[in-house]
């Protein structure tokens, strides 16, 4: 049995603009993409297939201060962060408040990634926080090329290092 998928070159897809039976794939062979079709939408209208991919990334910050913005992330392409992991190392109770923010433009304010910066903390003395993990953000969208940077708002008590995982689907 030999299967074939429907093919053809990019311009040669536009300028045809068919509709694909619903899961019929269509390539173009010369970029090497994929659409798929629903069975009514013209070619033209369908998006792309992108097999989303998760990633994450992260820092520790030892011995952190206020004045600390540190670029920790950059994204190539479009993308949606699903998750924060902050996590605060230290004593006398030690608790920290971060700002993430993100922009194509290092050199910017940025938009910050929540209306209110993250708070860490932990009430055992010389340990390790769990971490605060948050999932739900007011602005999770990364533009193609954007920068993730890490600013300290906050310190109480002695924070010996505090670490930053966030996590993201590529568009």
């Amino acid at each position: 049995m030999t299967i074939q998928i429907r093919r053809d070159s990019a311009t040669n897809w536009a300028s045809e603009n068919p509709v694909l039976a619903a899961g019929q794939p269509g390539l173009e062979e010369d970029t090497g993409k994929i659409k798929y079709g629903n069975g009514s939408t013209p070619w033209n209208s369908l998006d792309y297939f992108r097999n989303k991919t998760k990633k994450h990334f992260g820092v520790t910050v030892e011995a952190p201060t206020t004045s600390d913005n540190i670029r920790f992330g950059f994204v190539d392409d479009a993308s949606l962060i699903t998750k924060t992991v902050v996590t605060v190392r230290g004593s006398s109770t030690p608790s920290i408040t971060v700002d993430i923010r993100h922009g194509v433009d290092r050199r910017a304010v940025g938009a910050a990634l929540l209306t209110a910066p993250l708070a860490s903390n932990e009430a055992a003395n010389n340990a390790e926080s769990t971490g605060h993990i948050t999932s739900s953000f007011d602005n999770p969208n990364l533009a193609p090329n954007s920068y993730i940077w890490l600013e300290i708002v906050g310190i109480s008590g002695t924070v010996d290092a505090v670490e930053i995982v966030l996590f993201y689907d590529e568009e």
